[in-house]
């Protein structure tokens, strides 16, 4: 969302908006299609093993890894190591699921462990392993090459995001996806007021309504009216 609080966009976050806009339109499909197979597979976990809650976990693990992480893969740039970083949750999170339920045979326990600690290990493996990627999908829009050379944050919250996201679990990127889509649909027909209300408190802090509005017509001014967009 630092197209509309930073007035001159950097040349690579206009390359990766200008990449994206082919995809407009591809990026919801896919996750309806990777939603549509994720109930499919909880269904048939949920008759074959009688367990709703293992059926629960193959749904949010079929969809993050098929939906939201497909559609992700296929309209953003760097595609290899972005598919590897959606892959590693999955497995980090079945890995932690078989092991809790062969030492305890609670599936209850087991789901809950990998869920939080599936994901909080796929978030530092991506952190160290893939840290470009990791940024991107939960921290700043751009990477600072500069930054990472220099071993110093992106940006000035950039490592409270990454705390942050040691938390993240596969319903937060769906959850993005949905606030992001309203986001821009509200900058799309010019509703400022409404699209300031999607922004993070920290960023309602640092920029008021009435700038938010002023440097966001700056930006169409400068760059055109948002006309497509893809989250």
């Amino acid at each position: 969302m630092s197209i509309f609080t930073e007035p001159h966009p950097s040349r690579s976050e206009l390359g990766e908006r200008h990449y994206r806009m082919h995809w407009t339109g591809l990026h919801p499909a896919i996750i309806l299609l990777g939603v549509a197979v994720a109930i499919a597979a909880g269904i048939y976990v949920r008759v074959r093993y009688a367990d709703a809650l293992l059926a629960f976990f193959v749904f949010v693990m079929v969809a993050y890894t098929l939906g939201w992480g497909l559609a992700e893969v296929i309209t953003r740039p760097h595609r290899v190591p972005r598919a590897l970083y959606f892959l590693l949750l999955p497995l980090t999170s079945v890995a932690v699921l078989v092991g809790a339920y062969a030492s305890w045979e609670e599936m209850w326990l087991a789901v809950l462990l990998g869920f939080f600690v599936g994901g909080t290990i796929h978030t530092v493996l991506g952190r160290l392993l893939l840290p470009r990627i990791t940024f991107e999908e939960t921290g700043p829009a751009v990477w600072n090459r500069d930054a990472q050379r220099q071993d110093i944050a992106a940006s000035e919250d950039v490592m409270l995001k990454w705390l942050r996201g040691l938390s993240t679990h596969p319903l937060r990127s769906l959850a993005l996806g949905i606030v992001t889509d309203r986001y821009y649909r509200a900058i799309k027909r010019r509703d400022y007021a409404t699209a300031y209300g999607y922004l993070a408190p920290e960023a309602r802090a640092a920029v008021s309504q009435e700038e938010f509005a002023q440097r966001a017509r700056a930006q169409e001014s400068g760059y055109g009216p948002v006309e497509e967009f893809s989250n």
